[in-house]
């Protein structure tokens, strides 16, 4: 396997500065707005930035070998391109739908011997699945699952009645309970590319903590929202190293069967060419006597690049051949000078190295070939 042609940069090979490895992920413009003082990046992340930096430009093997095996961030725009191919996007819709597919059922503890207490039960299990309909829970969960497996990271956001779609409103917390969420305020829920988000501060500087590497916010598209009202899932979490690169998500399934995928589509081509060229008509002549050059070509004729055969009569003659063998016609040549055979490779094999290949493929995400 040629590791060179899965790397995540330009073919220039490692990036000019080591710490591309580790610098937090660059949004779009436009994503990240302009922060109020309060809510500022914590100042000890571009500290451990900066260190994880220095380590970098001390180990070019392992760097090396991040870059060309793939393993770097390959990016949203390359990820989504990479998830209009079948053998990128199944999987993940697969596992999606899988998670979503038997959906749940809701129950109550108070369900049970008193008449009242069930009849009440069912009426608030009844309001609870009618609410679910509303808000497409089930559909919003599978794109959620699919975002995650797609890019390495998925978000749902929280729509609340009256609440403008600014920072000054979004960035504030959502308390649920007597004194926060009144009843009936949710509005709607809806997923978010996370190309469009990208987080504006977090804890580095304590482990023991509990939000260390965990933003407290996320900008999108300029708004900036509170963690509690964006839903968030990495399906494949990277080491916190990494995490500032990722976008603070993680590896997509996209990203973990690249190499696998490459190698089936290798495969599967060069077994579709052996197919199609799996026999060869062989015609033997003779070039130098039936396909000789005129003599009487004249003194300013030029010489044939192949001596004295004309390559033109070799390839016309070729050509006919092709022509017969293909429409299953007659062969005609000539018995004293020409002899015709065939070639035949043999295909036997083939199914089995193109079912090994599609096995590992399907054996990164887990899923039977059956399926």
């Amino acid at each position: 396997m040629n590791l060179r042609s899965f790397r995540g940069h330009s073919s220039g090979g490692l990036p000019s500065d080591p710490r591309l490895a580790f610098d937090a992920y660059m949004p779009p413009e436009g994503v990240r707005g302009k922060a109020p003082d309060a809510l500022a990046m914590d100042s000890g992340s571009l500290e451990a930035v900066a260190d994880m930096g220095g380590w970098a430009a001390t180990v070019a093997p392992v760097l090396r070998d991040y870059f060309e095996d793939g393993l770097a961030f390959l990016g949203y725009p390359q990820l989504a391109q990479m998830a209009q191919r079948a053998e990128f996007r199944k999987p993940c819709e697969v596992i999606a739908r899988e998670a979503t597919r038997e959906w749940i059922e809701i129950r109550s503890d108070k369900q049970g011997a008193d008449v009242g207490e069930n009849d009440g039960a069912a009426q608030r299990i009844g309001e609870i699945e009618k609410e679910f309909e509303r808000l497409n829970v089930r559909r919003v969960i599978r794109t959620h699952v699919l975002h995650g497996l797609l890019y390495g990271l998925g978000h749902v956001w929280i729509g609340i009645k009256d609440a403008a779609l600014t920072t000054q409103a979004q960035s504030q917390p959502l308390v649920i309970g007597e004194n926060g969420m009144r009843k009936g305020s949710l509005e709607r829920l809806a997923n978010i590319e996370p190309i469009w988000t990208t987080p504006n501060s977090y804890n580095a500087n304590n482990p023991l903590a509990r939000n260390f590497y965990k933003p407290d916010n996320w900008w999108v598209l300029g708004t900036m929202v509170d963690s509690s009202r964006l839903l968030t899932t990495i399906p494949y979490p990277v080491s916190q190293i990494l995490v500032p690169a990722f976008n603070f998500g993680g590896q997509s399934l996209i990203q973990l069967l690249r190499a696998y995928v490459h190698n089936y589509l290798a495969t599967r081509n060069s077994t579709a060419t052996i197919v199609r060229n799996f026999s060869k008509l062989v015609l033997k002549t003779d070039m130098t006597g039936n396909m000789q050059t005129d003599i009487g070509a004249g003194m300013d004729a030029q010489p044939m690049p192949y001596g004295d055969v004309d390559m033109a009569s070799v390839q016309g003659r070729a050509a006919y051949m092709q022509d017969v063998s293909e429409g299953q016609g007659t062969i005609v040549v000539d018995k004293e000078r020409e002899d015709a055979s065939i070639i035949a490779t043999p295909l036997s094999g083939l199914d089995s190295l193109q079912a090994q290949s599609m096995e590992a493929m399907a054996s990164i995400p887990g899923i039977p070939l059956e399926h």
